[in-house]
């Protein structure tokens, strides 16, 4: 168990084993595939994750998939984070057609705000227009990508495609939380569905954005170190509804912190709407069936958490669906997808389980009991394809029980449930908040996919104690009177 991370199933010593067992194939990618450098062009630097791959492909062919080589994205994004210098630069691009015809849809107070504040990032010294039309006539003329002479540089870089703002950040920052920044502050939240690399990057099937700016794939220029996020816009008026929904919830989220009780949401389905879906959670992505169901007020409604929920699902999920933190071994189990990847899930499960058991701040205690409940049954195969059947079972009545006899009988407060801790929500008959009943919802949905057999019970739900109707001084209940 690692003192950092006492969830892990590996021990110090494991950790320390495993490092130096795989040192040797990271000296191996080192030595046959040297990093390219930092201003090697993207396409460059991508050629290199694909030569890693094949690397490593031999290495576990040649091994019969024994050999604890590292992954070569892995490997590849450490080393991109270690050489990456601490100042980089975000170029957020967009397309300039597309970007021409957004801005002639604009609301008044976005445009305002949009020529207002679009030079603090651009790399100008004052401000070349006075009405909204000049400044995007100035940006669609001055911050054009330059052509794209060199065949082994980014294919994105065209003339149709502009540089809608620039910014240097650090590069341990998470580089999608400041294009949000950016975008609220341009009024552009409602037009911008979100971002992707080069085409290049894309290019690679398993090479994404990454969370840490510094692990993507930069390049360098004669003003420094950059990368590029292309911006996607919102195609239609429904996307639109949608992402400016995800906005307010966005900040909300910010006034919660500027308060110091700092919440997170899930997005749950309203009652009425059609489509058997479990739910939109924030933390990971939507299957193609909740895709379905609109992200709009009218459709979901959110549950509010506290930030532990959401802190704890970023510590046990890539844990728990990947092994990170553990043993190389453990990873490789868990990537066969077979028997043996069950037994791994049933002690990571008990890791996980035994830690978040021992947090003695209820309300933090909730946030991981909640984060990894809903981790465990999102993918539920593992506890159906598995050689300890009656463990599972063990485990998922430990795991109602902590539910039932333990955390559902303190309050709103403790809990940390809804905007204020649920201190100024009403109640039902049945003395329920609206978030305790969205919370009840929220277990209600994940229990059935632990009940996954007929004797399987997931009995999580404490009794609730109506309330009492007011009496008279005689003892006899009193009865409202209908008025005409």
């Amino acid at each position: 168990m690692s003192d950092e991370k006492p969830w892990l199933l590996s021990s110090k010593d494991d950790l320390l084993r495993d490092e130096l067992d795989t040192r040797k194939y990271k000296n191996k990618y080192k030595s046959s595939h040297p990093f390219p450098g930092i201003d090697a062009p993207i396409k460059t630097k991508m050629k290199w994750i694909a030569v890693l791959d094949a690397t490593y492909e031999d290495i576990m062919e040649d091994s019969s998939y024994q050999a604890l080589a590292p992954s070569t994205i892995v490997y590849a994004k450490e080393l991109l984070y270690g050489n990456c210098p601490e100042n980089v630069r975000i170029d957020f691009v967009v397309d300039c057609n597309k970007f021409q015809s957004i801005a002639k849809t604009m609301k008044e107070i976005e445009k305002k705000a949009f020529a207002e504040n679009i030079a603090q990032y651009l790399k100008i010294n004052e401000k070349s227009w006075t009405t909204f039309e000049e400044c995007i006539s100035y940006i669609c003329e001055n911050s054009k990508l330059p052509p794209c002479s060199d065949p082994d540089a980014d294919t994105d870089a065209t003339n149709e495609k502009i540089i809608l703002a620039s910014q240097t950040y650090k590069k341990d920052c998470e580089g999608i939380a400041e294009m949000d920044k950016i975008l609220r502050v341009l009024g552009l939240t409602p037009y911008i569905k979100g971002a992707k690399g080069s085409s290049a990057e894309n290019d690679h099937w398993q090479w994404g954005l990454d969370k840490i700016l510094g692990k993507n794939m930069y390049t360098k220029d004669d003003s420094g170190v950059y990368w590029r996020m292309f911006l996607q816009f919102n195609k239609t008026d429904l996307e639109k509804k949608e992402q400016i929904y995800t906005a307010e919830l966005e900040e909300k989220i910010v006034k919660s912190e500027d308060r110091g009780n700092p919440k997170v949401y899930v997005l749950l389905k309203r009652k009425g709407v059609e489509k058997n879906t479990a739910t939109y959670d924030v933390e990971e992505e939507d299957s193609e069936e909740e895709e379905d169901i609109p992200t709009t007020p009218d459709c979901v409604q959110p549950l509010w958490l506290p930030k532990s929920y959401s802190e704890y699902y970023a510590k046990f999920g890539p844990h728990f669906y990947a092994g990170e933190g553990e043993v190389i071994d453990i990873q490789h189990r868990l990537g066969k997808g077979n028997t043996d990847t069950g037994n791994v899930k049933i002690m990571l499960f008990e890791c996980e389980f035994r830690y978040a058991k021992q947090i003695k701040s209820i309300k933090e205690k909730f946030g991981a009991m909640l984060a990894l409940t809903k981790i465990a049954q999102s993918d539920n195969y593992w506890m159906m394809d598995n050689e300890e059947p009656d463990q599972v079972k063990k485990m998922i009545k430990n795991l109602a029980f902590m539910w039932k006899e333990d955390l559902l009988k303190h309050d709103d407060s403790a809990l940390g449930i809804g905007l204020g801790d649920g201190v100024e929500e009403e109640t039902d008959d049945d003395g329920l908040s609206a978030s305790r009943e969205l919370l009840y919802e929220f277990l209600e949905l994940m229990a059935k996919e632990y009940m996954y057999e007929e004797d399987i019970d997931f009995d999580w739900k404490p009794a609730t104690k109506k309330r009492k109707a007011p009496t008279s001084e005689k003892g006899n209940t009193l009865v409202k009177k209908k008025t005409k």
